[in-house]
């Protein structure tokens, strides 16, 4: 079946202890606790009929087309996930399945798929998707059926308003655009930047968050390019930033090819820039590096504090490190083109499903969404701590969560990056 959905079931049971009082209490002590029992068992029996036999959780994923290459390590997040819950006993006891859909990194066809996992498949939480326009796409589907959804899109579009019950574990593109402008002026001594990007909605956010940055810094920007996500040729729009003559050239690649070619062309015009990086292609080079070996030599990128690490901290210390050993076991010789980090954001999605889930004590989405918004700070994931609102589903949308790191394309062994300052 083309495009189909693969679907891996997965079976776990759970025990329950008998526990027999060794005493024999008065009749009236007895009746009391005959009481108690009754109520208690009344509410478990409401609480059971509000989670179903089976947890079905979809993810809504680039399988196929240009997007493929950075969605593959999210299915592996996942699908460990949810073989370690299934192991575990699954969610609030019970067995989870996974049904995959792929969005075909196509709008029309997320939409087409969001339907199918919301009205066919009737999945009660959605793992993805995890490009801008194709979570956009298909949020007013999720909307409709009240389904809750956690992805890794970084669009400030994506507000409870326009996507009602979907979370996101990518940092706003705002907040990653900012940190970008600060770092080329404060540490790389800018006084003028230029910016290039695809036409997603996420680089479309940030071309308009890194104007505003650099007006509130009068740091002047001398040029700004758009192009087709996954572009073949960019030479006119890199030749034309090149006349402008700026110190640092900020980029937003949706992918690692396009990283890839950004910096490729850079050097076949023998443009010696400096270039600052947005979007989280670290988490896919060896893709980018497929388009060009030095795609990641000397540029820097906001990630997540959690991901990097300062010279002084032992090596494998911390969750990601103990994740990234269990997702090496699972995944084998298929692990070397996985980024564990962009991994665990899909591992933890699962997580706090989980979380929610049996939080809520229900699979409803408003239920779920409500969970998620009150209690995000106490959710202990791999990828470090988030937080939520009634008015912000990025989970990790604080300032102080992205730090720069550089020498990028070269991972330290537990997977983490080193940190740029802040030691």
């Amino acid at each position: 079946m083309s495009h189909a959905a693969n679907k891996a079931v997965a079976h776990a049971s759970t025990t329950m202890d008998t526990h027999r009082y060794l005493f024999s209490p008065a009749p009236f002590v007895r009746g009391l606790v005959s009481a108690a029992v009754a109520t208690l068992a009344i509410g478990a029996t409401s609480v059971s009929a509000q989670i179903p036999d089976r947890i079905k959780i979809g993810q809504l994923v680039s399988l196929t087309g240009g997007a493929a290459s950075a969605n593959a390590v999210m299915v592996a997040g996942v699908k460990l996930a949810v073989a370690e819950l299934n192991k575990a006993g699954g969610i609030a006891g019970k067995p989870v399945d996974l049904i995959v859909a792929d969005d075909q990194s196509d709008p029309t066809a997320a939409v087409n798929s969001a339907r199918r996992l919301a009205t066919l498949e009737k999945v009660h939480v959605v793992i993805g998707p995890n490009i801008s326009q194709f979570a956009l796409a298909s949020a007013p589907v999720f909307n409709e059926s009240k389904t809750a959804s956690i992805a890794v899109s970084g669009s400030t579009a994506l507000t409870p308003q326009t996507a009602n019950y979907l979370f996101s574990y990518a940092p706003p593109g705002d907040v990653a655009a900012r940190a970008m402008v600060a770092y080329a002026q404060d540490t790389l001594k800018a006084k003028s930047i230029a910016y290039i990007g695809d036409n997603g909605a996420q680089a479309k956010i940030a071309a308009e968050a890194i104007k505003a940055e650099a007006a509130k810094r009068k740091l002047t920007i001398t040029a700004t390019q758009e192009y087709e996500f996954r572009a073949t040729d960019i030479t006119p729009q890199m030749l034309a930033l090149r006349r402008t003559n700026p110190d640092v050239l900020l980029m937003w690649p949706g992918v690692g090819e396009d990283h890839g070619l950004i910096v490729k062309t850079a050097s076949d015009l023998n443009w010696k820039v400096r270039i600052v990086n947005g979007q989280a292609t670290p988490l896919h080079i060896a893709a980018g590096k497929k388009v060009f070996a030095d795609a990641f030599k000397d540029v820097a990128s906001p990630l997540p504090k959690s991901w990097t690490y300062c010279p002084s901290e032992a090596v494998g210390s911390g969750a990601l490190p103990k994740f990234a050993d269990r997702l090496k076991a699972a995944e084998g010789e298929n692990y070397a083109r996985l980024s564990p980090l962009y991994a665990a954001w899909a591992y933890d999605s699962v997580m706090l499903a989980k979380a929610a889930i049996e939080g809520a004590r229900s699979v409803d989405g408003v239920a779920i969404t409500r969970w998620i918004e009150q209690n995000a700070k106490s959710f202990k994931g791999v990828s470090g701590p988030i937080e939520a609102s009634t008015t912000d589903h990025f989970l990790a949308s604080a300032s102080d969560s992205l730090v720069m790191a550089v020498d990028t394309d070269k991972p330290r062994a537990d997977g983490l990056f080193l940190r740029a300052s802040g030691c």
